[in-house]
């Protein structure tokens, strides 16, 4: 326990905007769901450090596809299509193989409410490690929802939701689905749901990477013209 918190406070410490952002977003989110929450807080802290330390392997397979077998030619590919793609699949990858093992009772002791504060704290680990390993000491405006003049989304950026934010959205619905297979009714809708959660999220975070770019290829329009029903991100 000790080794774990000596290494987050290590990297984070580089810059500490990075630690404040991801963190803001789950606590945000803990307080809108407090009264129906389970999970303790301990639980949010575990997986913290495993979103933080799963993004090893997350980066190597970026780096895998993007440098050995592109060969490094296709930059703006790998920003909108494989790093959507691995990173919101990867982040959620240990809550979804934890509710697998149904040996561990984990899936039935949580509801949806807090696998997306397990999703949150997921994402939260992986965006910290990321935005500390590029030293990121400023973050533009929040381009999310808001309550009481507090975004409910601190780390969202350029339309995209936030790293926090993608993977609390992607637990909710896997909550969700987990509620249809309980109850052994609504599995199509509670399918439809975690698929279209999922696709929402890569599609607005390769927007927002493709956006950096300031491209205005024709063939990316169709991907615009989503985003932009989308609100750039805050529906």
């Amino acid at each position: 326990t000790r080794l774990t918190v000596s290494a987050v406070v290590l990297l984070a410490g580089r810059a500490w905007p990075s630690f404040r952002h991801p963190l803001a977003c789950l606590i945000v989110l803990t307080i809108l769901v407090w009264p129906v929450r389970s999970v303790r807080w301990g639980t949010l802290y575990n997986f913290f450090v495993l979103g933080f330390f799963f993004t090893f392997p997350i980066v190597g397979l970026q780096y895998f596809i993007e440098k050995i077998l592109w060969g490094g030619h296709s930059l703006v590919l790998g920003s909108v299509l494989v790093a959507p793609l691995t990173e919101e699949i990867g982040k959620i990858l240990p809550l979804v193989l934890l509710l697998a093992i149904g040996r561990l009772g984990f899936r039935n002791s949580y509801g949806a409410c807090d696998l997306m504060l397990c999703g949150a704290a997921l994402g939260a680990g992986f965006g910290l490690f990321e935005s500390s390993a590029r030293l990121t000491t400023s973050f533009p405006t929040p381009s999310s929802p808001g309550l009481l003049g507090i975004a409910i989304f601190p780390d969202s950026y350029n339309g995209f939701i936030g790293h926090s934010g993608s993977t609390a959205l992607i637990g909710l619905s896997l909550g969700c689905l987990l509620y249809a297979v309980r109850w052994r009714r609504w599995l199509l809708p509670g399918t439809g749901g975690l698929l279209f959660a999922s696709s929402w999220m890569m599609i607005d975070h390769g927007v927002s990477n493709y956006a950096t770019f300031g491209s205005e290829r024709s063939w990316f329009f169709p991907i615009r013209w989503i985003w932009a029903l989308d609100r750039h991100g805050e529906l």
